[in-house]
């Protein structure tokens, strides 16, 4: 495909290592699939990457460049209780606006933006994407029940399922609760730890209804599959011998036939392709 043809996808992760890698994994099956990427991470963990891996670690190529922007760096300390608050906080107030230079500087380019993969805990992206009028994808680094639990924050702290003040709701871990449609037996803790921890009424509002407003504007949303996720955890706590094996020898050929060319997964990569991110406004 002539390079200048190519759909362009604007990849931008939450500046956190596991969301990197799961964006940068589902960034290499968009580049697969011919699209140019742009994968862009804060500058600090830019720095890093470099730091551990050496400089030439995100030189790239051709048609998969990586971009940086520059945000404070979060006050909290990687591993602490509210680094992630912290991390949110950093992007809140310093991200949108070197992000939109950014795609501005590309647009002059031969390859204009033609869609947007943000992922799903830092949706001010997805404002941008309104005004230039072109496909958002949120790309969830958690399953379905941490996006539940994020969109229904508010709901579980009015029913107590989550702290309105203290540490974490260590003494609540086993309760289960049925207002997630489609997902009956929830417990406490099969959500988020982010969710079981304290933070200020300020950040419980910009979660639960400021993230639900941007992600009801997003064009498409994609989600970890809870099917193996289930299987696995139940295969870790219980005790079941050779059915362990067993299961586990399954599970492995279902997620192989899933990624196969014409397994489920793969084709619904391919629609997301063809019908949001190929999309035309």
């Amino acid at each position: 495909m002539d390079a200048t043809c190519k759909p362009h996808a604007i990849c931008v992760p939450f500046p956190l290592s596991t969301h990197i890698n799961s964006m940068l994994k589902f960034s290499k099956l968009l580049h697969h699939r011919g699209f140019h990427v742009t994968f862009v991470n804060a500058e600090f963990q830019h720095k890093s990457i470099l730091s551990a891996k050496g400089p030439s670690a995100l030189d790239g190529l051709p048609d998969f460049r990586f971009e940086s922007i520059a945000i404070d760096v979060p006050s909290s300390k990687p591993g602490s209780p509210d680094y992630f608050v912290s991390v949110r906080e950093s992007i809140r107030k310093g991200f949108l606006s070197p992000f939109r230079n950014l795609v501005t500087k590309l647009n002059e380019t031969e390859r204009p933006v033609t869609c947007l993969v943000s992922d799903g805990a830092s949706t001010h992206t997805v404002t941008l994407a309104e005004e230039l009028g072109i496909p958002a994808v949120l790309f969830w680094a958690v399953g379905a029940n941490g996006v539940l639990s994020i969109n229904r924050h508010q709901e579980l702290v009015r029913r107590c399922f989550a702290p309105k003040d203290g540490s974490k709701a260590n003494d609540n871990l086993d309760a289960t609760t049925d207002f997630f449609a489609g997902r009956k037996g929830i417990r406490m803790r099969d959500v988020p730890s982010t969710i079981q921890t304290k933070y200020s009424q300020d950040y419980i509002l910009d979660v639960t209804v400021k993230e639900a407003e941007r992600t009801s504007k997003a064009s498409a949303i994609v989600i970890h599959t809870s099917q193996v996720e289930e299987a696995v955890v139940e295969l870790l706590q219980g005790d079941r011998g050779k059915k362990i094996q067993e299961k586990a020898r399954y599970w492995k050929k279902v997620a192989q036939e899933a990624t196969e060319s014409h397994g489920l997964s793969s084709k619904n990569l391919d629609s997301l392709v063809n019908e949001v991110l190929l999309s035309k406004p």
